[in-house]
């Protein structure tokens, strides 16, 4: 038989072959038409959803401008594909973001003072540069005409659709029609990003100023059409045009009076800018007296490094201290002017990038006559008192030397002001050439029959400060050294209580003040009684713990089982059943209690008795530091009752409703409290303090009585030019019981 003429199995051949061919053409119609139909569909959706995320971009670039603070936001720049078992994916498509020069590179005006809106290093009174976002999805299947988009001025547009023309996705927010304001939005950026998957960006805003201008014309760097702009800004509004002016820019005028803003903003970093010195606003000042100036509207993009006031050539007797802050005093103590004579102060201030701005601003020094209590007409000196009576005061060279203050002993210095000849009836003005180191008050008064006046400097840290005293045609200058300065104070408050109902006063209550300028946590209280025989803490029972303190922001408990050995040192967090550390805001009270002292099996009568209690305690800054001091309990006045306790501040809370535009602008914040005593409220007062001054701008004294007591009050600052947002301020709430027993809290507030 020969084997080339058997044809079995030729069909079978022929069938594998065919099914093999059929798959290659299945295989090449998936990897043709179903892969890019399936991709094209995601890219598609990436193609919508892209979108918020530029909005978003949009929205984060305003707001950090606006509020002159890092905002953060992502784009998702591409999508990925899913892998696939079968067929091949393209690569994945990369988007790209990146920042463009358009036209001339900036934004450039007639009437409008950029400079001096602008605050830019770069640029000048004309024009300053600015930037172009482009957004480039660099899809591989998807298409609708041209599918970027660019955000130009805080226009979000996609250039060219599949209908053909321009599609705007976010209206601009830089013209408002309906106030007749304007605001720039100056980009800074070098951005140049490209991949898939999300990625963060972050913008930083600088700070601006406002002008007020008639007639101006403003010319904006765009690939936009001029009838995309006419559109969004004119809104029919017949003081709005927008015509081309050359290619890639558009001019914008506005006609009559408008306000034009500027906010720049730049990316990964605040924009660069020239700081802005603001010596404040014009003042006066008698002769024989002092008057503190303010540059604290000073502004600039990082921080302000350096404040020097000076005086322009003035009247002899007129001078400056503390002239290296933003707060300094003009003394007119020696001055004797004929006439008003105004005297010119220039400030300078110096920014972390060493760029530097001057303001002036003009004090009038006016002419008053001096009289004694007789108002014959003759001349006074005024002069400071020694102080080294006080416990804890010391001036081993006289008052003229430097007197050293033991603020361990002495929490506040009674100072006394004299004239010479005895003069009645005399205003006098009190100052400190350091603000941070404590303040004086009252601030000013009046001599009484005996020619004097006084005054209390309250330290609030250690270190020397020189306290001035004015009046008539002479100053006087004492110098304090403060030493042992403790930032927690203890109130010299401490009473005896019956906690067991032994009528033994065994129990001790006590209150320490928060005067470290910040929050802090209290963690540990040793327990040292002098007496040797007091041997034992106790609670007495399941339901009492032996120590408890009592503070605004977290309360604490240790309960031992059976009491614990004395001395010891209480660990709040770890020792016993406890609830962990207690936490007291700046200017807050707490109270602490220890249930009851024993000698190992009885009571012991605390009265009397010392023991020296070191609190550990961290402040919200870092670290950690102690405080001890000896307590004395005194007998509370009745067996169980306790004694007359602190008043109860239950609730202390601010709502900011500050007027940040507009004429006239200030800071105002309402304040919503409620204080409550075991007898009665008898008087309940609110301050609000300039933080960077430490002047009182506004005050209240609600009414109240009875056993609690709750309100809102509003507190105002003073009218101001310029916008206070960024501005801190101290609120303080004092309540005083019906005893004169007294509770504070502080909080600090921002306007925002």
């Amino acid at each position: 038989m020969s084997l080339r003429t058997d044809d079995r199995g030729v069909s079978e051949v022929i069938g594998a072959i065919l099914l093999f061919g059929m798959l290659i053409v299945a295989f090449a119609t998936y990897q043709a038409t179903v892969i890019p139909g399936q991709n094209t569909d995601i890219e598609a959706q990436h193609y919508e959803e892209v979108q918020d995320d530029l909005g978003e971009l949009q929205g984060t670039i305003v707001t950090a401008a606006e509020t002159g603070e890092a905002r953060s936001t992502s784009v998702n720049l591409g999508p990925s594909y899913p892998s696939r078992a079968l067929g091949v994916n393209s690569g994945p498509p990369s988007g790209q973001l990146r920042a463009e020069s358009v036209g001339t590179g900036g934004i450039a005006s007639t009437g409008v003072p950029l400079d001096e809106t602008c605050r830019l290093r770069a640029g000048d009174g004309d024009r300053v540069p600015t930037n172009s976002l482009v957004y480039d999805p660099g899809y591989n299947y998807y298409e609708s005409g041209e599918v970027s988009h660019r955000l130009e001025e805080t226009l979000l547009y996609q250039p060219k659709s599949s209908y053909g023309g321009e599609i705007v996705r976010n209206d601009q927010t830089m013209v408002d029609t309906s106030t007749r304001s304007v605001t720039l939005y100056p980009l800074q950026s070098d951005l140049q990003s490209g991949g898939t998957g999300d990625e963060v960006y972050h913008f930083i805003g600088g700070y601006g100023q406002s002008r007020t201008v008639s007639d101006a014309t403003v010319t904006i760097p765009t690939k936009a059409p001029q009838a995309i702009w006419q559109e969004q800004i004119g809104d029919g509004n017949p003081d709005v045009s927008v015509t081309n002016n050359g290619p890639e820019t558009v001019n914008i005028t506005f006609r009559g009076s408008w306000e034009f803003n500027c906010r720049p903003v730049g990316q990964d970093s605040a924009p660069e800018q020239v700081p802005t010195a603001d010596a404040g606003t014009n003042t006066s000042v008698p002769e024989g007296s002092t008057v503190e100036l303010d540059g604290a509207e000073s502004q600039a993009s990082g921080s302000i490094t350096d404040y020097s006031w000076t005086l322009d050539s003035p009247p002899t007797g007129i001078s400056l201290s503390n002239s290296n802050t933003a707060t300094p005093i003009l003394h007119a103590s020696n001055a004797n002017v004929p006439s008003d004579t105004d005297v010119t102060v220039e400030l300078t201030v110096n920014d972390t990038n060493g760029n530097t701005d001057t303001d002036a601003v003009t004090v009038t020094v006016t002419q008053t006559s001096s009289s004694d209590g007789d108002g014959d007409g003759s001349a006074y000196t005024t002069q400071w008192a020694d102080p080294s009576s006080q416990t804890g005061v010391t001036c081993p060279d006289g008052v003229n030397g430097v007197c050293t203050v033991d603020a361990s002993e002495a929490a506040t210095v009674d100072l006394t002001a004299t004239t010479s000849p005895t003069s009645v009836g005399t205003i006098i003005d009190y100052s400190v050439n350091d603000s941070g180191a404590g303040p004086v008050d009252p601030g000013e008064g009046e001599t009484g029959a005996a020619g004097e006046n006084n005054t209390v400097f309250r330290p609030t840290r250690n270190g020397a400060v020189t306290v001035f005293v004015a009046g008539g045609e002479s100053s006087d200058a004492i110098e304090l050294s403060v030493s042992n300065y403790a930032a927690l104070v203890y109130n010299e408050d401490a009473v005896t209580s019956d906690g067991d109902g032994d009528t033994v006063a065994g129990g001790v209550t006590f209150s320490v003040t928060n005067r470290f300028g910040e929050s802090v946590t209290i963690t540990d209280i040793r327990v040292a009684p002098e007496n040797s025989s007091i041997k034992n803490l106790n609670e007495g029972s399941f339901s009492t713990t032996e120590v408890s303190i009592t503070a605004d922001l977290a309360d604490a408990y240790v309960d031992y089982v059976g009491g614990t050995d004395l001395p010891q040192t209480v660990d709040l967090d770890t020792d016993g059943f406890n609830d962990g550390n207690a936490q007291l805001s700046n200017g807050a009270t707490a109270t602490f209690s220890f249930y009851e002292f024993t000698d190992g099996s009885s009571s012991v009568d605390m009265s009397g008795e010392d023991v020296e209690i070191t609190v550990t305690y961290q402040p919200t800054s870092g670290g950690t530091k102690t405080k001890t001091f000896t307590i004395t309990p005194t007998t509370s006045g009745g067996g169980d009752s306790g004694g007359n306790q602190n008043p109860t501040i239950a609730s202390l809370q601010t709502t900011d409703t500050s007027v940040t535009g507009g004429n006239p602008k200030y800071a105002q914040f309402d304040v919503d409290w409620a204080a409550s005593d075991d007898s009665q409220v008898r008087s309940l007062e609110l301050t609000m303090t300039r933080v960077n001054s430490g002047n009182e701008v506004d005050s209240a004294t609600p009414s109240v009585s009875g056993t609690r007591a709750s309100g809102v009050t509003s507190l105002r600052g003073p009218d101001q030019n310029s916008n206070p947002n960024g501005q801190q301020y101290d609120i303080t709430i004092i309540v005083t019981d019906d005893d004169g027993v007294t509770s504070s809290q502080t909080q600090r507030v921002t306007v925002s």
